[in-house]
């Protein structure tokens, strides 16, 4: 710090000399000193300051990383989704963390002071939360304290403690979402642009929750067809997937979906896909999907290496490694000896992998989203 000091102080002594040596009047020069030293001294105050700030901010930072890499290397078998929700809920409802994703509600603002009551917030419900995902811990990592970030499905480079958003905040003492984006903003893959730090909050409120104004989940379903290669098949969307709000890691989510969709987008064409969700539970909402008409035919039926939760490879078990602590995932056949199973694949009640139960469409998965 003392070596960035004595930098500092050098370059603004060049800089004043070489500019004092044209000036002839001495009241002028003698002001102009004075001046430019006050500015100095100014600056390297703030300077000083910011860098005991980042000190404090990167020993948080490396105690959450130190958390994460550890949930990475222990929950591969751990499947929570109600934890999940409760943490995500958490996350956007409780002060001081809330105002990740909402805007300010009191001034003035104090960057340092909301800096380290979300670090140290983040790390309590962290702990509390000892079953969450780390993919989605990451994200919010990620955004809220890396220096230079990359989060979400558009890869965007800024957070809370990008420079330029540090920089705002502590100069004009008031919440990122009050900062203007240089120049167009940022371009997403839909072409959209972030135009302020708010559209770069509210993107990221995006990134862990369906909610019920446009775009909502029917609306990114129809956005996604082509991108889940379904758009060629005879795609009907019911109207219940209007409105509905939960939280998920949308990403965790879409690439989960993704695979099951490659499995349908592989089978007949001429076959409808419905897409529904129920609301009969206080606990979740179900989504289905089903291709109508659609049947396995492998030898072994649900006990086939291909179908056995236990024994899944390809679509089946990255699909699997995506919804693991986001939803619970089952799907229902029928098979070559003419019954009907379910296969519950991630299950949070405790039920048998393979059922026996009555006739149905044809090949249905169902997803359990569950309610805050």
């Amino acid at each position: 710090m003392e070596e960035r000091r004595l930098k500092f102080i050098r370059h603004y002594d060049q800089k004043l000399s070489a500019y004092l040596e044209q000036e002839s009047n001495p009241k002028i020069r003698i002001q102009l000193e004075k001046l430019f030293y006050e500015r100095a001294t100014k600056e390297l105050e703030e300077e000083s300051q910011l860098a005991e700030l980042d000190k404090k901010l990167r020993g948080k930072d490396m105690f959450i990383l130190g958390l994460i890499k550890n949930k990475a290397r222990s929950d591969m078998d751990i499947h929570n989704p109600k934890e999940t929700v409760s943490f995500l809920s958490s996350l956007t409802m409780n002060n001081p963390l809330k105002y990740l994703t909402h805007t300010w509600d009191n001034s003035p603002f104090n960057y340092e002071k909301f800096m380290i009551s979300v670090s140290n917030d983040l790390i309590n419900l962290i702990q509390k939360h000892p079953n969450v995902p780390y993919p989605i811990l990451y994200k919010i990592k990620n955004y809220t304290l890396n220096k230079s970030p990359n989060w979400g499905s558009n890869n965007i480079k800024i957070g809370f403690r990008s420079r330029e958003v540090v920089a705002f905040a502590m100069k004009e003492q008031k919440h990122p979402c009050e900062m203007e984006l240089p120049g167009e903003g940022i371009r997403l893959m839909d072409k959209s642009y972030l135009s302020d730090f708010w559209d770069v909050m509210n993107k990221f409120r995006r990134e862990i929750r369906f909610a019920a104004e446009n775009p909502d989940l029917y609306t990114w379903l129809d956005r996604k067809k082509q991108e889940f290669k379904i758009n060629e098949h005879n795609v009907k969307l019911s109207e219940n997937l209007r409105g509905r709000d939960f939280f998920i890691d949308v990403d965790q989510f879409k690439h989960g979906l993704k695979k099951l969709f490659d499995g349908i987008a592989k089978r007949s064409k001429t076959s409808a896909v419905k897409i529904d969700l129920q609301d009969s539970s206080e606990e979740y909402y179900e989504l289905s999907i089903i291709h109508c008409g659609q049947k396995v035919m492998h030898n072994k039926g649900p006990y086939s290496p291909k179908i056995r939760p236990s024994s899944i490879s390809g679509d089946f078990l990255e699909a699997k490694e995506k919804f693991r602590g986001c939803c619970d995932w089952s799907m229902e056949a029928g098979f070559r000896d003419g019954k009907t199973y379910r296969v519950n694949y991630l299950d949070s009640y405790g039920k048998e992998e393979i059922e026996e139960i009555g006739a149905i469409e044809g090949i249905t998965h169902r997803i359990k989203l569950f309610k805050a």
